[in-house]
């Protein structure tokens, strides 16, 4: 097998595990409503569930460099397709507390594709890698469209949640022989950048203030993917087949924004599109929930928060460029811990003072990346003042 063939091979399966990664993690948001009725939990244990399987997310992204390393990405990658299909499997359980257990190991799972994704595609997108890397995210975001759209057509129709997940086992075991049979490249000539001590990343406090920066956007995105869709049948009484539907729109245009988010940047300024994209979801997203014929705000939201993640961590990485590996690791290990939090208590709101409150608290989320982002913008502008003078 050729060179070029071979690397074809493997940005096609690069490509189809993206899209079933963004299928699989966003299917949750239209079981949310079954899985409840059927344990007969409150919502703060599902929040709780969320909250777990966050937990092997960070886990699995935070130790999975280090085991790549040492066994390579195809073994991370063909380990995270062997621990999600056993999981799958295993969702026929009558014990909620299982239950969460299978969604954290998923979760590891995903962790998993996380890590040898993006590390496989630093090695094999060489010839143009800002344009492959920006097509291997949009396989995401179709998949991330897809997944609920599934998910609520299959669940008006009458079909259990398990189902679901079931019908997806098919593509995976498919895409676990594409990698048996893939040859994967050697890690040669990566430049590893230098890892600055610890106590230097701790004490710094630009990092903390994007801790807080990105934990928020994080918040405020899975937090409507995760609960848009309950919000919507339980307080505007839609069924599963419409409301999967806002949901799918929302990561339709999710993905176009993804796509021009990097044009914007460079147009606007990378803060300046942090300011104006969290204005215009926050107003988009408050239209949506005091106007009760205007859902479609919500769907609208993805276009403009789709700009945050990406452009965050652009911003890190030119704030840090000696030390990226170790500054990364902390600020997105931190930033994925207040989204587990802040997801466990959006499910604590719900029960204590409802749906309407909890889903409102989402609000809360672009708040507080303004509040942090205002403090690091003058941190960023009075060290860039420093160093010029």
């Amino acid at each position: 097998m050729s060179n070029n063939t071979r690397h074809t091979f493997l940005i096609a399966l690069c490509f189809s595990t993206m899209a079933l990664f963004g299928i699989l993690e966003n299917i949750k948001g239209a079981v949310i409503p079954p899985i409840r009725a059927e344990f007969n939990v409150p919502y703060s244990s599902i929040g709780l569930l969320l909250f777990i399987s966050s937990g092997g997310y960070l886990l699995a992204v935070f130790f999975g460099g280090l085991v790549a390393e040492r066994v390579g990405k195809k073994s991370v990658l063909a380990t995270g397709y062997c621990i999600i299909i056993l999981a799958i499997i295993l969702l026929d359980i009558k014990s909620f507390p299982l239950l969460v257990l299978l969604f954290f190991l998923i979760n590891i799972g995903f962790g998993c594709f996380e890590i040898s994704l993006n590390s496989l595609g630093a090695q094999i997108f060489l010839p143009n890698p800002a344009v492959m890397m920006s097509f291997l995210h949009l396989f995401y975001g179709i998949g991330s469209t897809i997944g609920p759209r599934y998910a609520g057509a299959l669940l008006f129709q009458g079909w259990p949640w398990r189902y679901t997940f079931y019908l997806v086992l098919l593509p995976l075991f498919l895409l676990v022989v594409m990698i048996i049979f893939a040859r994967f490249p050697k890690l040669e000539g990566i430049y590893l950048s230098r890892r600055l001590p610890l106590g230097e990343v701790f004490s710094d406090k630009k990092i903390w203030l994007f801790v807080g920066v990105l934990g928020f956007c994080m918040v405020f995105e899975i937090g409507i993917g995760n609960w848009l869709i309950n919000f919507l049948q339980v307080v505007r009484g839609m069924n599963e087949n419409s409301s999967s539907a806002y949901m799918s729109i929302f990561f339709l245009v999710f993905t176009a924004g993804r796509l021009l988010g990097g044009f914007f940047a460079e147009k606007l300024g990378y803060v300046q599109l942090i300011f104006l994209a969290v204005l215009a979801s926050a107003l988009l997203f408050s239209g949506g929930l005091f106007l009760e014929d205007a859902s479609i705000l919500f769907s609208l939201t993805g276009f403009f928060i789709s700009f945050l993640f990406p452009t965050v961590i652009s911003i890190t990485i030119r704030t840090f460029p000696q030390g990226s590996s170790s500054v990364m690791a902390l600020i997105i290990t931190a930033a994925g811990a207040i989204n587990m939090l802040g997801n466990w208590i959006i499910g604590r709101i719900n029960d204590f003072f409802g749906v309407f409150a909890g889903f409102s608290a989402v609000l809360i989320a672009p708040l507080m990346v303004l509040l942090f982002l205002v403090f690091l913008h003058k941190k960023l502008s009075s060290a860039s003042g420093a160093s010029a003078a």
